[in-house]
């Protein structure tokens, strides 16, 4: 099928790029900031990270995922008007965001400093950029996107990987300075996206005038999702921090494994981004959906058992090679935040399969349960296990998470069919 060739045509030349880019950036460039900088202040930095991710749904609001769902098989005039729309409602969701991160920065107790401030300004600017790229990808321009995902990355690479590994180098690396260089490199690509995409509206632009306004009742039940998700998947880095005696000692800890997950993770998210553009306008087609499906799911299976059982053999080995240490636990939290990724492999598939096919109802209801199986797994363990207890929970229930989406998204694509 034409169509098919052309999607996964599209979603290896994302892998290749980001293959090729993301171990260089989290092996050479994060793991090396964070041995450079200490695990102390890398651990703080780490878990104030997290809390602003979590929240960052508050930028989206799920406004990505509704504009693709309902406007995938629209005209070129309301995709555009409706994309003015939903940008000017991002401008005010971002004073929103910014407000509440502040708030809940001081209920912690954490001092207002330029950290946090750059860390609120990168999550808007991310924010931006990716509801930019919802552009494309709903064009199924997916060779753009590709190319999108790793150009700001590219350049902070390069920049920081001369301050770090350059002889000439005076500079040496800080924290702030490893924040600051990746968001002016997205900002400098946000900044040609928008041009293309509203020099692109001047030339496609109906003469009729789009006046209807996004119904924002609609876009509630994406939103709940989204944050329930970044709840289940970040919460407990936070709770790490915040319920162990040596908290930003045990992030830093935990962060040894999770690096690795959140690079597979993203590579999930990825093909995420390409897959349900893909499924909303195809889904009528389930011959081809099923396809597709079988086939992701069947390249997911075989990568995650090469992953898991070669991190289980070198365990020890990938832990001296990147980190210098083979104490216990670490090659052990390495070997467990791996197992996480078969898991996540599958809510990132799954979970746009039941998006895409309008159960966010489900959806949402399965999130919760596991998010908050999550916290209160986490609450118990944490004093006791610290980071080893946080990465074999998290293993555990992503891995639960993603075979029950599996399960209800085989029904779901079949009652499509017979309907």
């Amino acid at each position: 099928m034409q169509v098919v060739r052309q999607f996964y045509k599209s979603v290896s030349l994302l892998l290749l790029l980001n293959i090729v880019l993301k171990p260089i950036w989290i092996l050479g460039i994060d793991r090396q900031v964070q041995l450079t900088v200490g695990a102390a202040t890398f651990g703080n930095y780490y878990a104030l990270l997290q809390l602003a991710t979590i929240f960052s749904i508050v930028l989206d609001f799920g406004l990505g995922i509704y504009y693709t769902t309902n406007y995938t098989n629209t005209t070129k005039a309301i995709l555009l008007g409706q994309f003015k729309h939903l940008l000017i409602v991002k401008i005010v969701l971002s004073l929103a965001y910014t407000l509440l991160i502040l708030i809940l920065y001081s209920s912690f107790g954490v001092p207002i400093t330029n950290i946090i401030g750059l860390l609120i300004v990168t999550q808007i600017a991310n924010s931006f950029l990716l509801f930019g790229r919802n552009y494309f990808t709903i064009h199924q321009l997916y060779t753009y996107d590709a190319w999108l995902s790793v150009t700001d990355k590219l350049l902070a690479t390069a920049v920081i990987g001369y301050m770090l590994y350059m002889p000439t180098s005076l500079y040496g690396i800080s924290i702030q300075q490893y924040i600051t260089i990746p968001l002016c490199c997205t900002v400098l690509l946000l900044i040609v996206v928008y041009v293309y995409i509203f020099n692109t509206t001047i030339q496609q632009s109906s003469p009729t005038k789009i006046t209807h306004s996004p119904n924002l009742k609609k876009i509630i039940p994406y939103t709940l999702v989204i944050l329930l998700m970044a709840v289940l998947l970040r919460s407990h880095i936070w709770l790490l921090k915040v319920l162990h005696p040596t908290g930003t000692t045990e992030v830093a800890a935990y962060a040894y494994g999770y690096r690795l997950l959140d690079a597979f993770n993203s590579f999930g998210y990825l093909v995420a981004a390409f897959l349900f553009p893909f499924i909303c306008k195809h889904l009528p087609h389930t011959v081809i959906v099923h396809k597709v499906l079988r086939q992701l799911t069947i390249w997911l299976w075989v990568l995650c058992f090469v992953l898991i059982v070669g991190a289980f053999i070198y365990k020890n080995e990938i832990a001296t090679m990147l980190y210098h240490t083979a104490l216990y636990p670490t090659p052990w939290v390495i070997w467990y935040s791996c197992t996480a990724c078969l898991g996540c492999g599958l809510v990132h598939i799954y979970s746009s399969v039941l998006t895409a096919a309008n159960a966010i109802q489900l959806l949402i209801k399965i999130t919760l349960a596991f998010t908050l199986l999550s916290i209160v797994t986490n609450i118990i363990v944490i004093p006791l296990y610290g980071a080893l207890g946080t990465a074999i929970v998290c293993s555990i229930v992503q891995f639960g998470y993603g075979v029950t989406l599996w399960v209800y998204s085989r029904k779901t694509v079949a009652t499509q069919k017979n309907n």
